[in-house]
Formats: structure tokens, C-alpha cells, sequence
């Protein structure tokens, strides 16, 4: 049995080492805390905030200062191929955007085929034997266009029976006399673009004479952007309309290029019975572009100062440009040196605004 000094020593034997590692715990402590007091001026490279931009890249972009515009559309005359007759159609040939082909059967009413041809003027009667007038001068025109041998001259007699005859049954058609060119035998297609832009009506539908069959492309009074955007890259330029580009005047605006005029309308695919009447007026979204692209330096804007009109003034390291400007978009301006001038790899996001640079 242990007397109570041993008890005692085995008591002080425990405290002992458990001093020493406070102690220990103490001092490390001690050395973490000085070492937090000796670094707290100092920030960690990671952590350091970078150094502010001075300047801009320069990339080179080709640019083809693409505007947003309106394009008006005034209607002319509407036109369309029309019910020589009255009755019921029991044949059709109509496709939106197909062309109507002179010397074609786009119709037949009441089982008589009508051939589609063209001329300035419109058949309004039956044509025999001795008739004379504008109606007979015009189907002799139109004969010789299609490659008969006709007189550009006189009446009705037995050549131009004949040849009428002859393209008749060129196209499948029978006339019920001869002796007659039948008004019902002839749709007029008036001059113009042949394309069809819509089919009103369907086989078994009744048409009144001069009811609209197949719509065409109306006449054009004129076709021009409704206003001119500010200050375009000179050049010469085209206009985008339903992904579609025709050239335009980039002076007033215009179009006036007949293959254009006609496919901006035909593309419109607009029917005959919502036809725009003479000098009312349409219009549709357009773009406004270069025709040929040009080259443009690409900057962030801060680094244009003393801005006038088109130019401004840029720096770069100590040499001032004066710059053209073109353009901007999502944050960035676009700009041209002056011929001659080769661009430098940066601009100053801080140039001096006080420094002239011509």
C-alpha cells in the first residue's frame, strides 16, 4: 500500500509535463502572433489589384457600315390577269412567284382555254375579218414578238387569222371559229414583271369579267428609302431587302434599276386584293450598306477626344492622329487613318484633351 507521499510525487509527476506543453503551446503561439504583427503591411501578389489599362489594341475589321432604314414602296397601277369573260374557271396554272409565260394557258373558263399575251393594249372585243383600231396594231406587235411573220400594219385579214390560228394551237388551243380571234381566247398580261404574287381564285370558282385571276406585280411609281441615315462612309452603296441586295443611288436614296424595282415588289408577295392603289404607300425594313466593305481599326471609345462631326483625335504614346470616323457598335468605335498612315498597335484610354493634333 502507497503512503500518501507517493500519492503526492505520482500527482506532481503528472503536472509536470503537462507545464511543458503549455508551455510549448505558449511559445509557438507567441511566434504565430509575431509573425501576423511582422507581415500585416504586406499584401500577397495574388491578391493585389492589377494595374489600370492605359490603352487599346488596335484589331482591323472590314466594315461595311451596315444602316438601319425604311424602304418606301408607292404603287402604281395594279396589275394582274384578268377574266376575259364571265363563268366558271375550270382551269388553273398559278404558283406564287412563277412567271406567267407569253404564249402559256394560265386559265380556261367554261372549259375555253385563254393563251396570256402581252401588249399595250388590252383585247376589249372579237376580231374578224376587216376590224381595224389600237387592239388589232397591238396583237400584230406581239405577234412578231413571239416570231410570226405578220405586218406591223393594218386590219384584220387572213395573215393575222392565220398566225393568231397558229399560236393558238401551238398552245393546245381549238377556237370555236376560225374566222374569229375570241376575247375569250386571250388573257392580256400588260408589260411589266411576269411574276405571279398571288391566286385569288380556284378551279370552280365563278369570275365576273375582269375579275382578277392571277395578281401581278404592280407598276412602281417609285421605290426609295423614306429617309437617308446621317453621315454613311462615302462609297457606293446597296440596299438589303428580304435578304435580298439591289443597288441604290446613295445620294438620294432611289431606286431606279428596273430588274431591282421589279424584285423588290414580286418579293412582297403582296395578294391582289390587298394591292397598294396608285399613289398610296408601303413600307418595309431595310439595311443600307457599302457595297464594297472597307477596312476599320477597332478601338474602345475613351481613346477619341476633340470629336468633330466625322474625325477626332487619338494618341499613342506622344503621336497624335487625326482619325475618320466611321461607325460604332456594342461599345466600340470604328475608324480609319488617313491614306498613308500606318496605324500603331495601341491607343491612350487617357489621352490629353488639350493636345491638337491638326
Amino acid at each position: 500500500m502507497r503512503s500518501s507521499g507517493d500519492r503526492t510525487g505520482a500527482k506532481r509527476g503528472w503536472f509536470r509535463p503537462t507545464l511543458g506543453i503549455l508551455g510549448a503551446v505558449a511559445l509557438a503561439s507567441g511566434g504565430v502572433i509575431a509573425g501576423v504583427l511582422l507581415t500585416e503591411g504586406e499584401v500577397p501578389e495574388a491578391l493585389r489589384p492589377a494595374d489600370a489599362l492605359t490603352q487599346s489594341v488596335l484589331s482591323e475589321r472590314s466594315f461595311d457600315d451596315s444602316r438601319a432604314a425604311e424602304l418606301s414602296i408607292t404603287g402604281g397601277a395594279q396589275r394582274a390577269l384578268r377574266a376575259p369573260v364571265s363563268g366558271r374557271i375550270t382551269a388553273l396554272t398559278c404558283t406564287p412567284g412563277t412567271d406567267v409565260t407569253r404564249g402559256s394557258v394560265p386559265f380556261a373558263i367554261d372549259g375555253v382555254s385563254a393563251v396570256a399575251l402581252g401588249g399595250a393594249q388590252p383585247p376589249w372585243r372579237d376580231l374578224v375579218q376587216g376590224d381595224t383600231g389600237a387592239d388589232v396594231l397591238a396583237l400584230r406587235a406581239e405577234l412578231r414578238e413571239l416570231g410570226h411573220s405578220v405586218s406591223d400594219r393594218g386590219g384584220v385579214d387572213s395573215a393575222l387569222l392565220s398566225a393568231t390560228g397558229a399560236l393558238l394551237k401551238k398552245a393546245g388551243v381549238t377556237p370555236a371559229d376560225p374566222a374569229t380571234i375570241a376575247q375569250a381566247n386571250i388573257a392580256w398580261l400588260s408589260p411589266g414583271p411576269a411574276g405571279a404574287t398571288g391566286c385569288p381564285l380556284g378551279v370552280g370558282e365563278q369570275a365576273e369579267e375582269g375579275r382578277t385571276i392571277i395578281a401581278l406585280p404592280d407598276t412602281l411609281a417609285a421605290v426609295s428609302l423614306s429617309a437617308l441615315p446621317e453621315n454613311p462612309v462615302e462609297g457606293t452603296r446597296l440596299v438589303e431587302v428580304n435578304g435580298q441586295r439591289y443597288p441604290i443611288d446613295a445620294a438620294t436614296g432611289a431606286v431606279t434599276d428596273p430588274d431591282a424595282l421589279a424584285a423588290i415588289i414580286a418579293g412582297e408577295r403582296i395578294p391582289a386584293d390587298q394591292s397598294a392603289g396608285a399613289g398610296s404607300i408601303r413600307t418595309v425594313g431595310a439595311r443600307f450598306v457599302l457595297a464594297d466593305p472597307v477596312t476599320a481599326w477597332v478601338t474602345a471609345p475613351s481613346a477619341l477626344y476633340a470629336v468633330e462631326s466625322s474625325t477626332a483625335c487619338v494618341s499613342s504614346e506622344g503621336e497624335l492622329y487625326r482619325v475618320s470616323l466611321l461607325g460604332s457598335q456594342l461599345g466600340q468605335s470604328f475608324l480609319r487613318f488617313a491614306d498613308g498612315v500606318t496605324p500603331p498597335r495601341a491607343l491612350d484610354l487617357t489621352p490629353d484633351p488639350a493636345a491638337a493634333c491638326g
